[in-house]
């Protein structure tokens, strides 16, 4: 299950940005995104704008270890295949994931056959570090619109409930060491699949959204934005 609630904030920060920041000329464009966006991190009192944030409950192992799940899309290759291998062989992305694996396997959660589970809440949010300054990238040919490089879309927040797992499922036989090493192996594989789950698109939009609003607010109206979903 999941939800969005930025949509709102974020509205409000685009209102913000096209109707209180000044108009300069074109030519000092980028001075004035610059300081809107130094603006914008007093506002928020962080450098991480949040685009688009959910709450999901992922059920472990299912959600993570399915048939051409998450996994699989990611890395090309299924996580079966992952297990095999020795951990030198693999990424530190696939290394996470073997290692997920194996914990959870040692201690009865088999995806395959076994029917024991949690479920693990989740909340995240996405978007992008305003330390991180887009960067126009003019074209060679007459007549065309400037392309900009915005800052990549990342988490910004994962925060996993921990401890509503232990009270929910009190028949699993984990002692609260293993709880926390199962929320840290749970951890670093969240993004693969909330990314999955539409996160990474979601915020990448309202990234753009934002961006096109600070910069029509400084004076460009015909550009190209781009950036890239990084989890």
């Amino acid at each position: 299950m999941k939800f969005f609630v930025g949509t709102a904030v974020l509205t409000g920060l685009i209102l913000f940005a096209v109707f209180l920041w000044p108009k300069p000329d074109l030519a000092v464009h980028e001075q004035t995104v610059s300081a809107a966006t130094t603006r914008l991190k007093a506002v928020l009192g962080s450098a991480k704008l949040s685009t688009a944030q959910g709450i999901w409950h992922l059920v472990f192992p299912f959600d993570f270890f399915s048939s051409d799940g998450p996994f699989d899309r990611t890395f090309g290759k299924s996580w079966q295949v992952l297990a095999t291998q020795s951990l030198k062989q693999l990424t530190p992305a696939e290394r996470n994931v073997v290692e997920l694996y194996r914990w959870g396997r040692a201690h009865g959660f088999d995806p395959e056959h076994g029917r024991r589970f949690v479920v693990i809440p989740v909340l995240a949010r996405a978007g992008v570090d305003l330390n991180q300054s887009p960067t126009p990238i003019q074209n060679s040919l007459p007549h065309r619109e400037t392309v900009i490089k915005l800052p990549p879309v990342r988490l910004t927040d994962l925060i996993i409930l921990e401890e509503e797992n232990s009270q929910a499922f009190p028949e699993v036989p984990l002692t609260p060491a293993q709880w926390r090493t199962l929320i840290e192996l749970v951890q670093p594989c969240v993004g693969l699949i909330l990314k999955d789950r539409g996160l990474g698109e979601e915020a990448r939009e309202g990234a753009l959204k934002f961006y096109r609003a600070v910069y029509a607010a400084a004076g460009v109206k015909e550009a190209h934005f781009e950036t890239s979903v990084d989890f």
